[in-house]
């Protein structure tokens, strides 16, 4: 049975909002200075161990190299709780721990990095705002970062892992929304050359950080904590130059009186390659659509040597660990689309997980809901450029989950889980 003596109250009203409006739900920060922003975050989450507890301690290597004192107290029984509530429902993940846990988004919208090669990405701003109305709405302690660098996303990253009590915690998301492209790497060998391309997140200063490497942060080493926990993970970024034509299906509908067809709108994989643009395109309502600026990934590739060499070309996306599901919105090699109000995915995801029915419903299977709307109720309107007009999206799930997860509402503690003031 897990020890509830640190758990703080975690009720929730009919619509699943935290009550306690005294509890850190949301914070943000736009410091310059590295040492500052480090001592913030710092700050921050020794804030948040006031009000959720403090968790098993382990000493850690910080980003630099040195090593650092974590802020909990040395405990080798770490927390490793994989049991489901009662053991009546051994296909679901134990959501029965004293909070639903963190949800990190890292929204970087506007950029300056020297070369001018990342446009600023209006409309991110409405998909951050989305996600954190909608993971407030399922329990989640929302952890909000705006506009960092590449160091920055990777101090946040670190912090995350070791300094919030992930203990206590159900599971933990995270989301990120900034320009994305993918990086070419050559090996050769005797007689046989391999291409391997690796998707990366940008930070405002268009310095690029693996999209592997946000994974490793959260995995059963470096975050012992999490272990036996789902881990979630969602990226919108582009991960490549091309666009998706679809492809239309006929669907036969039977009546009565005759057979009347009706066309849908699909994902198919096309080989169809505009501009290397490695941004997020705009799309808008209006015939007046303005492209990104570009940055072209096919750099490394022109620099290749023509020779009888064999060449395979790999498409890698990052490495999944036991116990993590990352949605990508869109296939290795692929645009993926915003308009002023918001992205294709992030507002599909938003939508199908604001819905009265997750409380029961697994969250594969709202996903794959996620997708659909994305795939058949979106298409490019941008008329001025036939290259990128009437294209299509379809977001990419890959998972290692061994159970299922369920949103289920949080059960009200007792008297001695009250938070301390």
């Amino acid at each position: 049975m897990e020890d509830m003596s640190n758990c703080s109250s975690d009720e929730e009203n009919d619509e699943g909002f935290v009550l306690d409006d005294n509890l850190p739900t949301t914070f943000s920060s736009t410091d310059d200075d590295i040492d500052g922003f480090i001592k913030s975050l710092k700050e921050k989450f020794q804030k948040i161990k006031y009000f959720f507890g403090s968790s098993p301690k382990y000493e850690t290597m910080d980003v630099s190299g040195s090593m650092s004192q974590d802020l909990n107290p040395k405990n080798e029984n770490l927390a490793t709780n994989v049991t489901c509530a009662g053991d009546s429902d051994n296909d679901k993940y134990s959501f029965d721990h004293c909070h639903r846990g963190l949800a990190l988004i890292i929204n970087n919208e506007l950029f300056k990095d020297q070369k001018k090669v990342y446009s600023d990405r209006p409309g991110s701003s409405e998909d951050a705002k989305s996600l954190v109305k909608t993971f407030k709405h399922l329990g989640f302690h929302v952890f909000l970062q705006e506009n960092l660098t590449a160091l920055k996303m990777l101090k946040v990253l670190h912090s995350v892992s070791r300094d919030y009590n992930h203990s206590l915690a159900d599971c933990f998301v995270c989301i990120i929304l900034s320009h994305g492209h993918q990086i070419v790497k050559v090996f050769t060998e005797p007689h046989q050359e391999t291409i391997v391309h690796e998707d990366v997140v940008v930070g405002v200063d268009g310095k690029a950080v693996a999209t592997k490497k946000v994974l490793e942060y959260f995995n059963d080493q470096t975050c012992p904590n999490l272990q036996g926990k789902p881990r979630l993970f969602f990226f919108q970024a582009c991960r490549g130059s091309k666009v998706d034509d679809g492809v239309n299906i006929d669907v036969e509908k039977t009546s009565k009186k005759n057979v009347k067809k009706r066309t849908y709108v699909d994902m198919a994989d096309v080989t169809d390659q505009t501009s290397s643009s490695l941004e997020d395109m705009d799309d808008t309502s209006s015939s007046d659509a303005v492209k990104d600026n570009v940055m072209y990934d096919q750099t490394d590739a022109k620099s290749q040597r023509k020779s009888p060499l064999n060449r395979i070309t790999i498409e890698n996306p990052a490495p999944l660990h036991k116990d993590f599901l990352v949605m990508y919105a869109t296939p290795p090699g692929y645009y993926s689309w915003r308009r002023a109000e918001g992205t294709w995915f992030i507002q599909s995801l938003c939508k199908v997980l604001n819905r009265r029915e997750i409380r029961q419903m697994s969250l594969i299977k709202a996903l794959v809901q996620v997708s659909n709307l994305v795939a058949v109720y979106y298409e490019s309107n941008v008329p001025k450029d036939d290259l990128m007009h009437k294209k299509k999206e379809m977001p990419v799930i890959q998972s290692m989950l061994v159970k299922d997860v369920i949103f289920s509402k949080k059960k009200k503690k007792g008297k001695e889980m009250l938070l301390i003031k």
